[in-house]
């Protein structure tokens, strides 16, 4: 039997479009049925055959020729649920394939949540959906800092219950000097009244910008200034009159200054000519004499942009206001009696001083209450340094006396005579220290200290001396030599000092005190003392009693130290009474530095 051929396309029953998709042909035997026609289709529903617009059974009809058949489907029907904010349910539609559905009409507000929209897009439904719902905050509590500015005498402010309508009623802020811009968000943007509100409570921070003013220097000039602006220089000079200082209103102004005043300024010069008598020598200054000051400080480094380089016999006199004398030059010339009667002058340094500076013996004159000196080496005459006692001050155990930095040696007994010093500090210049440099003739030094970077050794030939006690503050290397030591009831080395000593007599001291020290190789060199204390550390040493007996307290330990039993280090064990302390006084952590190499020089 021949073969029949059966097209079939499929057709929307509603408006007869074709459907691509839904298009079929058979083959089957002439007079036989059709069978195995069965469309479907996850999108249509079949409804018909048609065949010249008659309905066509195909199932009771057999094929006696080629046809052309119209299958017709209807669209299905798919279900669209709106989930709400909870994801409950607020609608469901039901919607034809490739309609769009239909959403409740009115979403309601879910506490500080609004409905702004749907998650997913339902204007042409192929499947049945969730359509999930979108809520943004629209209320929020806003923390409001005002940085530095304040609204109704309050630095912040919390507004509870904030929706955007109410952008318009935000608080403004003011700052001194300043101008109200903005409220920024937690990331730097410009929180405007479209700003989403995310959080419940939002951080906003004031924005400000500077204002300007005019700062007014006396009747001269003018400039504009920033409110906060560093102002670091201003004129030294006007109508050649040199300018010292600057004043607002009563208030002398230091420079630097920041600018802080939210109004125009006026600046009024302080000439030098009202305080000194000076004159120009060769570019620099030679003050004649100080008129008036009425500071605790009196600076003599400059007037203005101008160096001071001398400073006349008598010019400062009679300021009992003055507590505080401060030189910055390398090179200055000091002439006779230049400081006098000064009766509160406390300090004087001079911390940049070299030996190219001149000055007079006796520069000072009636001023007993100097208590601190930082000074460097300057000469009297071209081939002669200026020794201590000839600057015309009183020693005392209160009085300091500081090298500079940029001394490196001390000239011949620089200190001989000068009466008493408490403290000695070497500076952090100085080199080295040789016996002939610091003496004990006239002079007591109460106690020695190193510069930081300094040479931390010291040599010192102790005669003529008769004090109360003698200390060494953070020596590596301690050189006492000499025949005669005199008297020091204490002498004590403190925070890790080293003595060596090659005296050709004994050490005679009341109490010889290194409980801190780390070392001490005495060499053979005897201590004669009624009283030592020391360190675990100690290494050597020979002590004998001043009296009937010698008391020991060593430190940090419960036994004699291993190197003292191997030397026997004590003139007279019968009459030595050891009592040992467990506590160490030293820092066991501290790695010193000890110059061996020059010990054994010594």
């Amino acid at each position: 039997p021949r073969e029949c051929t059966i097209d079939i396309q499929g057709y929307d029953i509603e408006d007869e479009t074709k459907i691509q998709s839904l298009s079929y042909c058979y083959k089957v035997k002439c007079g036989e049925r059709l069978k195995a026609f069965s469309p479907l289709s996850p999108f249509y529903d079949f409804v018909k055959l048609s065949l010249n617009r008659k309905d066509f059974n195909i199932d009771n009809t057999p094929i006696e020729k080629d046809l052309e058949l119209k299958a017709y489907f209807e669209k299905k029907t798919f279900q669209v649920s709106f989930l709400g904010y909870r994801n409950e349910v607020l609608s469901t539609s039901f919607v034809k394939y490739k309609s769009a559905a239909t959403p409740p009409a009115l979403v309601e507000d879910q506490g500080d949540f609004r409905f702004a929209g749907w998650k997913d897009a339902f204007d042409y439904v192929t499947k049945n959906l969730e359509i999930h719902s979108y809520f943004t905050r629209f209320r929020t509590s806003l923390y409001l800092d005002f940085d530095g500015g304040e609204e109704n005498g309050e630095s912040s402010k919390l507004i509870e219950g904030y929706t955007s309508s109410s952008f318009s009623s935000l608080p403004t802020p003011h700052k001194k000097g300043h101008e109200f811009i903005c409220f920024l968000d937690q990331k730097g943007q410009e929180f405007t009244s479209s700003s989403p509100l995310e959080d419940e409570v939002t951080s906003l921070k004031a924005k400000y910008r500077p204002l300007e003013y005019t700062l007014s220097l006396g009747v001269y000039s003018s400039q504009r200034v920033t409110f906060g602006e560093e102002i670091s220089s201003l004129p030294s000079q006007l109508e050649d009159r040199i300018v010292i200082g600057w004043k607002k209103g009563s208030e002398e102004i230091t420079l630097p200054f920041r600018y802080q005043d939210d109004c125009n300024v006026t600046l009024e010069p302080i000439f030098a000519d009202e305080y000194f008598d000076y004159e120009f020598v060769n570019g620099s200054l030679f003050i004649k004499k100080v008129l008036q000051w009425e500071k605790p400080l009196l600076d003599l480094s400059s007037l203005g942009n101008y160096a001071i380089s001398k400073v006349a016999s008598h010019a400062v006199s009679g300021l009992s206001s003055v507590h505080y004398l401060y030189f910055k030059q390398e090179t200055l010339n000091l002439e006779t009696a230049c400081f006098e009667d000064l009766p509160s002058l406390e300090k004087v340094e001079f911390p940049f001083l070299t030996s190219k500076s001149l000055f007079a013996p006796g520069i000072f004159t009636n001023c007993p209450n100097v208590s601190y000196l930082l000074t460097g080496i300057p000469y009297k005459t071209i081939s002669e340094p200026l020794k201590l006692k000839e600057y015309g001050l009183v020693g005392k155990e209160s009085f300091v006396v500081e090298l500079n930095e940029r001394t490196k040696s001390l000239p011949l007994s620089w200190n001989e005579d000068f009466g008493t010093i408490g403290e000695f500090r070497m500076g952090n210049g100085l080199e080295s220290l040789d016996e002939t440099r610091l003496v004990t003739k006239g002079s007591k030094v109460l106690c020695f200290t190193p510069g930081e970077n300094s040479y931390s050794s010291l040599r010192l030939e102790l005669p003529h001396i008769d004090q109360e006690e003698m200390q060494f503050h953070g020596f590596s290397l301690i050189r006492i030599v000499g025949d005669s030591f005199g008297k020091v009831k204490r002498f004590a080395l403190e925070n890790g000092a080293v003595c060596v000593s090659n005296r050709t007599s004994p050490l005679t001291v009341t109490e010889f005190d290194a409980r801190s020290a780390f070392l001490f190789p005495m060499r053979t060199q005897k201590v004669i003392a009624e009283k030592v204390s020391l360190s675990d550390r100690a290494s050597e040493g020979y002590f004998a009693p001043l009296g009937e007996t010698l008391k020991v307290d060593i430190y940090g330990a419960t036994d004699l130290p291993s190197e003292f039993r191997e030397r026997s280090c004590f003139a007279n064990p019968d009459k030595t009474q050891i009592s040992y302390h467990p506590e160490k006084l030293y820092d066991e952590n501290e790695v010193l530095d000890y110059p061996f190499e020059a010990m054994s020089e010594w």
